[in-house]
């Protein structure tokens, strides 16, 4: 049997402090007394605010838990015990505009999480984009050794925010 156990263990997903993830630090979960947890930034009000939903929801579902536990369920129909699969369902939900108080923290916690996702993208792809001066100089570079392709990707390195980023950052203070 050392063997099952031991695909058991591979198996496992490894959980890291999202509080640290938001920092560029990957710390383990376990045993972890996280740094970052009363930490001001932006990613991580989204991160404490996404914990205390789930805190609530988690507390419901688990008064209704059945075993369904293979399936993924729709999370406004859990809220109402009333158990339909994920799959195909989004269009056809009788909850989906429901404004009850666990549908509204469903939305809620959907939205911050939209929302953590895009700063995590937009954190990504400024790490793959390099600084202005680097630009130049591999431009630079390009320019005297004469490869005789004269057209050059553009790459657009600006700093201020669009107004379309504006709002989303305000809509994201107004969630917290």
């Amino acid at each position: 049997m050392p063997s099952e156990d031991h695909e058991r263990t591979a198996k496992k997903r490894l959980q890291f402090c999202s509080m640290c993830r938001n920092h560029n630090v990957e710390s383990r979960k376990t045993g972890h007394e996280c740094q970052y947890r009363r930490c001001p930034c932006l990613l991580c009000q989204l991160t404490a605010q996404t914990r205390l939903v789930m805190k609530y929801q988690q507390a419901l579902w688990r008064h209704l838990a059945r075993n369904l536990t293979t399936r993924r369920l729709c999370d406004k129909c859990r809220n109402h015990s009333c158990f339909k699969t994920k799959r195909g369902h989004k269009k056809f939900c009788a909850y989906e505009a429901c404004k009850c108080v666990l549908c509204q923290l469903t939305d809620k916690r959907r939205l911050i999480m939209k929302y953590q996702q895009r700063v995590r993208r937009v954190n990504v792809t400024a790490k793959a984009i390099p600084p202005n001066n680097e630009l130049r100089e591999s431009e630079n570079e390009q320019s005297a050794e004469g490869s005789g392709n004269d057209v050059q990707p553009h790459i657009s390195n600006r700093t201020s925010p669009t107004g379309k980023e504006m709002t989303e950052q305000s809509a994201v203070v107004d969630v917290l």
